[in-house]
């Protein structure tokens, strides 16, 4: 069994949670936010015909933000920022979640969802900074900012 689930009895995980847990590499913390969920999932079953719901947030989705050795991903998943506590969003969570609800999702990075509405590449002006400018020589670099847009 992998150490992910050695903390959680898998009697109150759902299918979803179980697969997903399962599929994530061994000795990894992968947090499962179910608050965020629940909030989600009543917002998303509110929206107009035609509308959307944007998040923008930081957190996981793709296979490389596992590239960090499983004891600095462990401390960095859950960390306190001032005085609160703060964790990852699972975007490969939410993101299942609401195709398994038939919603349409899709998610990218921030700076890939910018650079398509302003039509030229950026960077950020500062490691870990929301804020993008344009890039100069080509230059670009990545961040771990995240966008996902849910669609009924």
């Amino acid at each position: 069994m992998s150490a992910q689930l050695k903390s959680a009895n898998a009697d109150d995980l759902d299918e979803l949670e179980l697969k997903l847990l399962y599929s994530m590499p061994q000795n990894y913390f992968i947090p499962i936010n179910r608050q965020a969920s629940s909030t989600i999932t009543f917002l998303s079953n509110h929206l107009n015909e035609s509308g959307c719901m944007d998040i923008f947030d930081y957190g996981f989705y793709y296979k490389q933000d596992f590239d960090a050795p499983a004891d600095m991903w462990n401390k960095s998943i859950v960390r306190q920022y001032n005085t609160q506590w703060t964790v990852d969003l699972n975007f490969l969570y939410l993101s299942a979640l609401m195709r398994s609800l038939d919603k349409i999702c899709e998610v990218e990075l921030q700076k890939e969802y910018v650079q398509k509405i302003l039509g030229k590449k950026l960077v950020p002006t500062q490691e870990g900074s929301l804020d993008y400018a344009p890039a100069e020589k080509g230059l670009e670099e990545d961040d771990f900012f995240y966008h996902m847009r849910i669609q009924d």
